[in-house]
């Protein structure tokens, strides 16, 4: 069976995929049914080592339990327009969407900063949050950075190997390698032994 594509994030797929998880799950229907107070911004802050040059937003205009559009674009130009701005470093929206934070927890804690809108109405909207969040993790997400990370932790794993084990290895491999020559030798110990065979004394009479 085939796995689901993973979607960068952030990406136009990935968000428009969010979209569709968001509509898709009842839960959020139901717990975001009285929600009218307009647009969600999410920022991820600018990480040039991950290839965001600048802060990106998530618009998610969310209404009355379904979300109506999903798109993603430059946070300055998200900023002024929604009633509601999220701003967090990438490492902290991969803990949201790992399910690994809570995120009106983390709201409260200064985790996510809520740098634009009214907090005791974030609050209200607990539920809804959660289900925003168990949204995300429907979505087959890519996170940037971790296949580098995955390449170093091997090479970390290589240079820190027991040295007895690449010696084990070493001469397993010198090992077969001469199996490998042991028809070559053979010949080889077959010539040598005629040349040094005793004449026979017919031979020298002759």
């Amino acid at each position: 069976m085939s796995s689901a594509v993973e979607l960068d994030f952030p990406s136009e797929a990935w968000v428009l995929a969010y979209k569709d998880a968001i509509n898709a799950n009842a839960e959020y229907a139901k717990a975001g049914k009285d929600w009218t107070h307009g647009v969600v911004a999410m920022v991820v802050k600018a990480e040039p080592s991950l290839d965001i040059p600048e802060d990106l937003a998530m618009w998610l205009d969310v209404h009355e339990g379904r979300c109506r559009e999903c798109k993603i674009l430059p946070a300055k130009d998200a900023e002024p327009e929604a009633p509601f701005v999220v701003v967090a470093s990438y490492a902290q929206w991969k803990q949201v969407i790992r399910k690994e934070v809570d995120p009106t927890k983390a709201l409260m804690q200064g985790k996510l900063k809520l740098a634009k809108g009214h907090m005791p109405t974030m609050v209200k909207y607990v539920n809804a949050s959660k289900q925003l969040v168990e949204s995300t993790s429907r979505v087959p997400t890519k996170f940037r950075g971790e296949e580098r990370s995955a390449s170093r932790r091997a090479v970390a794993l290589v240079a820190t190997a027991p040295l007895e084990s690449r010696r084990r290895r070493g001469i397993r491999d010198w090992g077969r390698r001469r199996d490998d020559d042991a028809p070559g030798r053979d010949r080889a110990r077959g010539g040598r032994a005629l040349l040094t065979q005793e004449v026979p004394p017919s031979i020298v009479r002759a």
